[in-house]
């Protein structure tokens, strides 16, 4: 194999592997190999197999194509626009979720220690804004295997029980903290009641009870309570910084800008747990772009403009209080 191919395939098989994972047992296993002989692969004495190589770009959702245009001088604009897909498969949504987290705890961990942006625009809560919310995280763990599961239709929250390797997955971001570096959120003005509608239609159904949904509100008002604290500028550290923009109109869908170093990724959510990646220079630069531009038709309210700070955060208070007796999926 030519080298510069193989060095690159080794960089993004070690990069794609979560860091509390050992990568050596890891390729060991899903390659069938001796670890004496992932060894002489990753020291490049011998190339990966076309085998291998197919293993690898399924597991790890590794392009080939990305492979192939980032390992020569190849003419930039006739090379395809490169996006990973970043759930492989929905047969065991445990499994699904954890490998999500794992993912995750790895973007953070490429996010440390090196200058950091990142925006988010969001219209909806997403499943890591829930990392430090024990209700709301069962919550959509729980709606997560009822979407990709068939459940039996009286499954209820109190049925579910989350794997204890998914709990301790998060643990583990929880104490490494969520967000690094500087963070500008573009959030949509009702984007708490989008989220409240998903929680309320399994509500209705009773399957969760009056007990659960009065904890998931009181997760919902820590929440917002976290939201002020971020517009008064009174959450603050030595590796987080961040600011709010409230649109003029709304969110159409969710997504992620990061760089990190000289690095770049963007993340474009289809629906509250997968979504679509890519580390294309030119695709990542143009979500910049639009993402940028949002802010000229947006109100910063961090640390100012307190008239439009109150109405945003009484509304989203408005929305959670009002959570059993009024019906937004009508609203």
């Amino acid at each position: 194999m030519n080298y510069n191919l193989n060095k690159t395939l080794i960089d993004n098989v070690l990069s794609r592997i979560p860091a509390h994972i050992n990568p050596i047992n890891y390729l060991a296993d899903i390659l069938d190999l001796s670890k004496e002989s992932v060894y002489r692969r990753i020291r490049e004495e011998v190339p990966f197999t076309l085998e291998d190589i197919y293993i690898l770009s399924t597991e790890l959702s590794i392009s080939i194509d990305e492979i192939i245009y980032s390992s020569g001088d190849k003419n930039l604009n006739s090379r395809p626009v490169l996006f990973e897909y970043r759930s492989n498969s929905i047969s065991n949504p445990e499994q699904l979720f954890f490998g999500i987290f794992s993912m995750y705890e790895t973007g953070l961990d490429n996010l440390g220690n090196k200058e950091t942006e990142v925006i988010i625009a969001a219209n909806h809560l997403m499943i890591f804004t829930t990392i430090h919310l024990d209700h709301l995280f069962r919550f959509y763990y729980y709606k997560w295997v009822q979407q990709f599961h068939l459940m039996p239709l009286k499954f209820r929250l109190g049925d579910i029980e989350i794997p204890e390797k998914i709990t301790a997955l998060r643990e583990k971001i929880k104490s490494n903290g969520i967000f690094i570096g500087d963070n500008i959120f573009i959030l949509d003005k009702n984007f708490i009641k989008n989220s409240l509608i998903e929680i309320q239609y399994y509500y209705k159904r009773k399957l969760i009870s009056d007990e659960e949904i009065l904890s998931i509100q009181a997760d919902l008002s820590n929440f917002v309570d976290m939201l002020e604290g971020i517009a008064k500028e009174k959450i603050k550290s030595s590796n987080f910084s961040s600011q709010i923009y409230i649109p003029s109109f709304r969110v159409e869908s969710s997504g992620l800008y990061a760089r990190y170093g000289d690095q770049e990724e963007c993340h474009f959510w289809i629906y509250s747990g997968t979504h679509i990646a890519s580390k294309d220079r030119k695709v990542c630069q143009t979500y910049k772009t639009w993402l940028t531009s949002f802010k000229k038709y947006s109100s910063l309210i961090t640390g100012c403009n307190e008239t439009l700070q109150t109405a945003f955060i009484d509304r989203q208070r408005s929305y959670v209080s009002n959570i059993t007796n009024k019906d937004f999926s009508y609203e």
